[in-house]
Parts: C-alpha cells; sequence; structure tokens
C-alpha cells in the first residue's frame, strides 16, 4: 500500500516537472504565431494573424494573405457579376456597392469597386474586388484583402469581414442598399 502511494507521488512529481519544464519552451520554425488562423482548398490558402492590442485589450486583426493553391481557379467574368450589392453585417451595419467589370487602378487582375451609399467606418476601404470559382475577394487599394466570401445557393455571398476589431461574419447581396 505504501509502495503505491510512492508510486503515485513519484510518477505526479515527475508529470509536474516535466509539465513546468517545458512551459518555458519556445518554439522556433514551423509552428505559427497565437492568434494565426487559415483556411485552404485546392485554390488557395487564406490567413489571417490577429494580436491583443495592449492599448484597448481587443483583438486586432494585423496581417492578411492569400497563397495560390495547387489548382487553377476559374476566373469568374466580371460582367455577370456587375451591379448594385449591398453588403451586411446582420447587426445594423448596412453599405451599398457598385462591383464594375473595369480593371482597377490599382491592379490589372481585380475589378473596381465603389461604394454608393454611407458606409460604417470599417467598410469604406473596398475599392476592388475579384471572384475565382465560387469565392470573392473584397479588396483594399493596398491590396489588403478585406473580405473573403463564399457564394450560396441564393445567390448571396458569405464570410468573413476583416476589421480592426476582428473578423466580421457578412452577407454580400445583389441590390441597392
Amino acid at each position: 500500500m505504501i509502495r503505491a502511494s510512492k508510486a503515485s507521488m513519484l510518477r505526479l512529481l515527475l508529470t509536474t516537472g516535466a509539465a513546468l519544464a517545458l512551459a518555458g519552451c519556445q518554439t522556433t520554425g514551423s509552428a505559427p504565431p497565437s492568434g494565426y488562423q487559415s483556411q485552404s482548398d485546392a485554390a488557395g490558402l487564406i490567413s489571417s494573424t490577429t494580436e491583443i492590442d495592449p492599448a484597448t485589450g481587443m483583438q486586432v486583426t494585423t496581417s492578411t494573405a492569400w497563397e495560390q493553391g495547387s489548382a487553377q481557379p476559374a476566373k469568374r467574368d466580371p460582367a455577370s457579376l456587375a451591379g448594385a450589392w449591398t453588403l451586411t453585417d446582420g447587426k445594423i451595419a448596412k453599405c451599398g456597392f457598385a462591383l464594375t467589370a473595369t480593371p482597377s487602378p490599382f491592379s490589372a487582375n481585380f475589378m473596381t469597386a465603389k461604394r454608393v451609399s454611407a458606409c460604417p467606418n470599417e467598410y469604406t476601404d473596398v475599392v476592388s474586388w475579384v471572384a475565382l470559382d465560387n469565392e470573392m475577394m473584397l479588396l483594399s487599394s493596398l491590396g489588403r484583402i478585406l473580405a473573403v466570401l463564399t457564394e450560396q445557393n441564393d445567390g448571396s455571398w458569405t464570410g468573413s469581414f476583416t476589421t480592426d476589431a476582428g473578423p466580421v461574419p457578412v452577407v454580400f447581396r445583389r441590390g441597392g442598399a
């Protein structure tokens, strides 16, 4: 009975010691930073990194990137998606955009998006868009991916919009705001 107690105590001490030793370890190399999020499929990888703002305590997005995958995505005909669209975030925010088939002045790979109604500040940086297969990306003038949206059966597009406070779920539908 006493031997079993000593063995249990020894196992507990070894486990605790190992946990304490590992707690001080740092990773180097391939481990992603804390706050790293990604989604991928054959068309590519979208990733973002978030950190806690020490001044506000809020989680903020610090970077967003997209990498081409192994499959070549089919670029959608911009004319089929051109027209009036409304972005909503499920709360009170509503923002109207005109998607055009005109190449963006910032990159010939993207089309121009124009804001056509008053928008909350988080959504005012959208100036370009591109649709590949069943995904659409809304971009800033600096080429920053602001939203990645997936086409739904009803013709709307849903996904996340990157704001300073973190990703916000949004819906993008045909029609004016």
